[in-house]
């Protein structure tokens, strides 16, 4: 299979652009939500230009806690949004509503590449454009890793698949060294590159074992590059972090699968592999987290869901390896999506998230290009005229993209506010402990305590335990003088559990000086600093150590002037 020149009209790509950037314009007007306040709004390292060499020798996260993640250009960006406009969110989401707009007019060019039919190439670019699983990468000023990261990704793709001078290749080279440093999912480049090859100029005729290995053999040299620029990059990613370049041990509250044995961890990821195929097909129920108690797990072979979930991926598997043969672009278009999330599935190594929509930005290239494949395959077989199967065609896909731009433009509403995102999607994923957490600090951010008091005990009472639920419980008991004893107890519970947790210490230590157990909540509140004095909530807690010291000086205790912060 040759690959056809590009060579479509300029005002489809400008039609594109506009279309994608139209959809995300009602999000300009949003403040900064969930991870944007670390990354932006309290971020020291940002708010000078000059940092920027800074940057590219810190983890992503800093100056917070080590993450074992190196996105110097994500941060970059930041700080030049920073340079221009300050805190005003506004810019932060122009920049991402463009850069998304830019993917999508790559996405519709490297379509091209991979299919002589126009029509096809550009309504799955419009669905791409479209597609409402994107609002969290978007909508979301921190999902500008998926965004930069997709740009130069299939920057480098497309300059990769032209070919033609030495120019080209450097140019792929050096766009995929600015995909890694955007994202480290950006490493399955190679295998996208590889797939490419096998489609593109593999023996169509031979076993995909067979014609991976003479390929291989014979552009060695040309892979050795990326190999080459990956290398760069680690080296580059160790020289900036160190010891810290290695992943910290994940919270199990955050990704319960770290708490399995391999085999039932690749269950389980398998299982929710299916979950974000389901979401691609139908994004109706979409919610910011999914994390600990919201996805049940696998944990015995007498369940029959986990031979239904080994079938499903066995039978998907399957297909995809015997569409080599018989229609290698929809096996490029699945292998690509394959490729673009095996670094995000939980199936190679554990990541910082059970789920996560913002991880399927660039997995939904390869989806978008399937789902225009196969409906284009079905309209061809009815019994009409070539004409009427493109009109059909054509309907179906502006149906479909249409039902997506609907879904988008509401979903970017929920993005305005922290509260109006927690409010929403607790009813969404009401298992999960961070999004019941987080809704009940919206309820008493805005005065309604007795609400948040009740919608954690409503969780309790539906078996979602934890720390983190008693530790929130408790401060939220404590903190606004409804219930100071008992949300001691539940305090000492969420300490007995995690000992070391420097955030748990806090707030006990904070329910004895409620209770007017100095001494106590001193001794608390050291070890606190002792175990954690690095992290963003550190100074509020030295200013709340410094109070309950002053207040040891006196009998009784003065009442406190310090709200402790929300969960």
């Amino acid at each position: 299979m040759t690959p056809p020149r590009l060579r479509s009209p300029l005002w489809l790509a400008a039609a594109l652009f506009a279309f994608a950037a139209l959809l995300y314009a009602n999000t300009a007007r949003n403040g900064f939500v969930l991870d944007d306040q670390a990354l932006v709004e309290s971020n020291p390292l940002i708010q000078d230009i000059r940092n920027v060499p800074t940057l590219f020798a810190s983890d992503y996260w800093a100056p917070g806690p080590r993450t074992g993640l190196y996105r110097p250009l994500v941060t970059t960006s930041l700080a030049l949004n920073f340079s221009l406009g300050g805190r005003n969110p506004m810019g932060y989401h122009l920049v991402n509503v463009v850069l998304h707009a830019l993917v999508s007019v790559l996405v519709w060019g490297f379509f091209r590449r991979l299919s002589s039919d126009a029509l096809l190439a550009g309504a799955a670019a419009f669905l791409f454009a479209a597609h409402a699983l994107h609002t969290e990468a978007v909508a979301n000023v921190a999902g500008r890793g998926e965004l930069l990261a997709g740009l130069f990704l299939l920057a480098s793709l497309l300059a990769y698949s032209v070919r033609g001078s030495g120019y080209l290749y450097a140019l792929s080279l050096g766009a995929y060294l600015l995909a890694l440093l955007s994202k480290e999912s950006a490493l399955t480049l190679l295998g996208m590159i590889v797939l490419y090859d096998l489609v593109h100029r593999g023996d169509p005729d031979a076993r995909l074992a067979a014609a991976l290995r003479e390929l291989l053999r014979e552009r060695w040299r040309i892979y050795a590059g990326y190999l080459a620029v990956t290398f760069l990059y680690l080296g580059a990613r160790f020289l900036a972090l160190g010891p810290d370049a290695a992943l910290p041990p994940l919270p199990q509250s955050d990704n319960p699968l770290v708490a399995l044995d391999l085999p039932w961890r690749l269950v389980n990821a398998l299982q929710v592999s299916l979950r974000y195929l389901g979401l691609l097909l139908f994004p109706l129920r979409l919610s910011y987290d999914y994390s600990y108690n919201q996805i049940p797990l696998l944990v015995s072979f007498a369940d029959p869901r986990v031979w239904g979930v080994l079938a499903l991926c066995g039978a998907f598997l399957v297909g995809w390896i015997y569409s080599y043969r018989r229609w290698n672009t929809l096996f490029f278009a699945l292998g690509f999506s394959l490729a673009s999330f095996s670094l995000v599935s939980n199936l190679v190594i554990p990541i910082g998230t059970i789920l996560g929509e913002r991880l399927m930005y660039v997995p939904s290239v390869g989806f978008c290009l399937a789902v225009g494949l196969l409906l284009r395959e079905a309209c061809k077989r009815l019994p009409v005229p070539a004409h009427t199967t493109s009109a059909i065609f054509l309907a179906l896909l502006v149906g479909i993209t249409s039902l997506h731009s609907l879904r988008t433009l509401a979903r970017n509403a929920d993005w305005q506010s922290n509260e109006r995102l927690y409010l929403h999607d607790v009813q969404v994923v009401p298992r999960s402990t961070k999004a019941l957490i987080n809704a009940a600090y919206a309820l008493s951010g805005t005065g309604r305590e007795d609400e948040a008091v009740t919608l954690l005990e409503s969780a309790v009472r539906a078996g979602v335990r934890g720390p983190v639920i008693y530790n929130n419980l408790g401060i939220l008991l404590v903190d606004r003088e409804l219930d100071v004893a008992r949300g001691i107890r539940l305090l000492e519970q969420a300490v007995q559990s995690k000992p070391r947790d420097a955030e748990f210490l806090d707030s006990l230590g904070w329910g004895y000086y409620k209770a007017g157990r100095l001494k106590e909540a001193r001794a608390h509140l050291q070890r606190s600093l002792e175990l954690d004095d690095r992290s963003p909530s550190a100074p509020a807690r030295r200013a709340r150590l410094r109070q309950i010291e002053q207040a040891l000086g006196s009998s009784p205790p003065t009442r406190p002037d310090h709200r402790r912060r929300g969960p």
